[in-house]
C-alpha cells in the first residue's frame, strides 16, 4: 500500500477520482512490453538483412535494362534525327565507355568524322560500359554507313563489369538484332 503525503492527496483530488484511482505502473509489466519491441525491431532486422542481397541485384538487373532500353531508343532516335535534319548524326563513345554523345554532323562532313552540334549525352547506370569497333553514323538518308559513306554493319557491346551482357548488330537501316 503506498501513502500520499498531503500535496499528492490535494492534486489527486483536485484532478478528480480518476487519476486518483490510478495504479503505480509494474516494472514486470514495463520490461515485458520492452522485450516485446526488442523481439519486433529484432525480426525486422533479420528481414531487411535478408531482402538486401536480392535488392542489389534487382537495382543491378534495372541497370542492364536501362542501359539497353537507352541504347535502343538513342540509336532509333539517331535515324530520325539523321533524315530530319538532313544530315549525318554520330554517336561517340568516351574513353572510359561509360557514356556516350549524340551529335550531327553537317556538310561539308568532317574527316574524321565530328559533332558540329551536340544534340544529347547519355551517362549509363553505374558499372555499365558500352563499347563498338567504330562510331555509329546514320546519313541523311536514314542508313547507318562507315566513314566512306557506305552502308554498314556496327556492333555494338554493353558490358557490366567488363562483361557483356548484350551484344547486337546494328544494322544499316537501324534494325538492332542480337540479345544478352
Amino acid at each position: 500500500m503506498i501513502l500520499a503525503s498531503g500535496y499528492e492527496k490535494f492534486v489527486c483530488w483536485c484532478r478528480g477520482p480518476a487519476v486518483a484511482a490510478q495504479r503505480v505502473p509494474n516494472s514486470r509489466a514495463a520490461g515485458i512490453a520492452l522485450l516485446g519491441v526488442l523481439v519486433v525491431l529484432a525480426l525486422l532486422g533479420i528481414t531487411t538483412a535478408s531482402m538486401a542481397g536480392g535488392l542489389v541485384e534487382w537495382r543491378a538487373s534495372l541497370n542492364r535494362k536501362e542501359a539497353r532500353s537507352f541504347l535502343e531508343f538513342d540509336i532509333k532516335r539517331m535515324r530520325s534525327e539523321a533524315t530530319g535534319r538532313g544530315s549525318r548524326v554520330l554517336l561517340t563513345i568516351n574513353e572510359a565507355g561509360t557514356a556516350y554523345e549524340v551529335g550531327v554532323d553537317y556538310a561539308p562532313f568532317s574527316d574524321p568524322p565530328a559533332q558540329d552540334l551536340l544534340l544529347f549525352t547519355r551517362v549509363l547506370p553505374r558499372d555499365i560500359t558500352i563499347a563498338s569497333a567504330q562510331t555509329l553514323m546514320f546519313d541523311s538518308r536514314g542508313f547507318l554507313v562507315d566513314s566512306g559513306g557506305t552502308p554498314a554493319t556496327a556492333g555494338v557491346s554493353v558490358n557490366e563489369h567488363d562483361e557483356p551482357f548484350f551484344v547486337a548488330q546494328v544494322f544499316p537501316t537501324g534494325y538492332i538484332a542480337g540479345g544478352g
